[in-house]
């Protein structure tokens, strides 16, 4: 078995020195480091990027919301009456432009609490309308407000 995997080594350093498009092994190195630093050279905007992108993937956190359903716009039918309103202290203004918009209960699939926060109206003259429920007809309907 020796005999055989010696000759089989003798064959193939054989072969390497007959082949005749082959380099020397130090020119053949030299070339791949060569080759290597102009890759390098030319692509390292990209590699650059690869390397941020890859530091940011590894560095940042995955956070998961639960998927609420859509806010509803306009009216809706809703399951029955909202829950009682909570009263709400108004925290200090944040600025003479400011509105306060006082919490209230907001359909979303369910009955939700909406707190009460401080906004600025979207142009001169808007008036904020707060959400209102009625009661048509034997049915509960929402009825989103808003700026108008």
């Amino acid at each position: 078995m020796q005999r055989f995997l010696c000759r089989l080594h003798d064959e193939a350093r054989r072969h390497r020195q007959n082949t005749p498009n082959r380099p020397p092994p130090a020119v053949a190195h030299n070339m791949r480091s060569l080759n290597l630093k102009k890759l390098m050279r030319k692509n390292l905007p990209l590699l650059f990027a690869l390397l941020v992108g890859a530091a940011l993937c590894l560095t940042s956190g995955c956070v998961v919301y639960p998927v609420a359903p859509a806010p509803v716009v306009g009216e809706v039918d809703v399951a029955g009456a909202p829950p009682p309103l909570i009263v709400e202290a108004a925290p200090p203004s944040p600025g003479v432009d400011f509105v306060w918009i006082g919490g209230s209960w907001v359909w979303n699939g369910r009955w939700v609490w909406e707190h009460g926060r401080w906004d600025r109206p979207p142009h001169p003259g808007a008036v904020w309308v707060a959400h209102r429920y009625e009661y048509r007809n034997g049915r509960h309907v929402f009825v989103r407000g808003g700026w108008r």
